[in-house]
């Protein structure tokens, strides 16, 4: 049996790589943390870590699909950093990409 593969270009492709858009509405719902994340959540030491963790759970939730952190939407950014009693400028993409998970980012 053939097995055919789509292959995403230009615009297409650029659109499946972002995670998907949030309404405002809805973010409470999205990024909420479960009971079961809470002692990982507590367990990281770097801010970047802990809006990180939250905004990848949130999208995964939603699209079963991990993202690149310089592609999360500055919105869910700072939404997630006001619930965790932080700042939009606590998260650093970058310094999420290659912090470790209970380093100091």
């Amino acid at each position: 049996m053939a097995t055919h593969l789509r292959i995403h270009l230009g615009k297409e492709r650029e659109l499946y790589e972002q995670p998907p858009l949030v309404p405002a509405a809805e973010q409470a719902r999205v990024f909420a943390v479960p009971d079961w994340a809470d002692v990982h959540l507590a367990r990281m030491l770097a801010p970047v870590n802990r809006v990180g963790f939250v905004l990848q759970l949130g999208y995964f939730q939603i699209s079963q699909r991990f993202y690149v952190a310089t592609r999360y939407h500055a919105a869910d950014v700072a939404y997630v950093a006001q619930q965790l009693g932080l700042g939009p400028a606590d998260f650093d993409p970058l310094r999420y990409a290659d912090a470790r998970y209970y380093g100091l980012g």
